[in-house]
């Protein structure tokens, strides 16, 4: 699971939220104080996740003139959702139905918003552009994949599934804390603590609703490279989610630039979110300049 270092925002960052015709979302809200202004970004989360995350990018991504949404997606930490398993709220169309609403509201100029995918976040921005192409610049896949992750982790998957709604949220979360103490590294007690209440808070339905697409998304990179458009794939040197050869294999299939984050693994954006924003920036700037011209 993604763990931030730091929970404090920076001055450029706020707590929001974004109405949608599927309910109000709870966001991170980032703006440029100088320079000029370019595209918006929308950061979508993992699995147990939210937008916290993706704190440490908020800066540098505003320093390279962009304003930033990073949000809690339906059911995840401040985002109400259903507590009960609910396939029609919680199915990977529905999420990604959501990410047009959102992008749509914070697409002031209707040119489009650049989207970044971390993980399961990913298999959502994928099927966000199958639905509605027109409100995305670009697309990034953070350490995501182009479907349900490998055979090998669908065992873990199914434990978490039928799992969950027998032992209730707060003795799964000490068993996820338990089994994924050695990738989380260290944590201040702050931060400790906001983890365990982020997966408490979020709906059960969709924890379990997410676990299961994880496990059965359809692989959509033939679809997505006919619509050619401007795609990502950026990982850590030490990813371990999707294995680094599918994760290429996809890149080849798009025709999309890799970025691999050297020393990160899972979540470069807390491991290494310098190298990992400058790389973002430098990939929506191409896409703006060809645009442009």
């Amino acid at each position: 699971m993604s763990t931030p270092r730091s929970l404090a925002l920076p001055t450029t960052a706020r707590r929001d939220t974004v109405d949608t015709a599927y309910g109000p979302v709870a966001v991170l809200r980032a703006e440029p104080t100088s320079g000029g202004r370019r595209a918006p970004v929308l950061l979508l989360p993992g699995f147990t996740g939210s937008k916290e995350d993706f704190v440490a990018l908020l800066e540098p991504l505003t320093a390279h003139g962009h304003p930033v949404v990073a949000v809690d997606q339906r059911g995840q930490y401040e985002t109400v959702g259903p507590e009960e398993i609910d396939d029609d709220v919680y199915s990977l169309d529905a999420f990604a139905h959501e990410a047009v609403a959102i992008a749509t509201a914070i697409d002031g100029a209707g040119a489009g918003v650049h989207v970044v995918g971390h993980s399961f976040g990913g298999l959502v921005a994928q099927t966000m552009v199958l639905h509605d192409r027109s409100r995305v610049r670009s697309l990034t896949l953070m350490c995501s994949g182009p479907g349900a992750l490998p055979a090998e982790q669908h065992d873990a998957l199914a434990t978490f599934v039928t799992g969950l709604p027998l032992v209730g949220k707060q003795v799964a979360w000490k068993v996820m804390r338990d089994r994924t103490a050695a990738t989380r590294g260290e944590a201040t007690p702050e931060v400790e603590a906001f983890v365990e209440e982020r997966f408490v808070r979020s709906a059960a339905g969709s924890l379990i609703g997410i676990a299961k697409i994880l496990a059965s998304a359809p692989n959509r990179a033939d679809d997505l490279a006919a619509l050619a458009l401007a795609t990502h794939v950026l990982y850590g040197e030490h990813d371990d989610a999707w294995p680094i050869e599918v994760q290429r294999s996809m890149a080849e299939v798009l025709g999309a630039p890799v970025t691999v984050v050297a020393g990160a693994g899972h979540s470069p954006n807390v491991d290494e979110p310098t190298a990992t924003a400058d790389a973002l920036a430098a990939f929506f700037s191409s896409v703006e300049d060809r645009t442009q011209r």
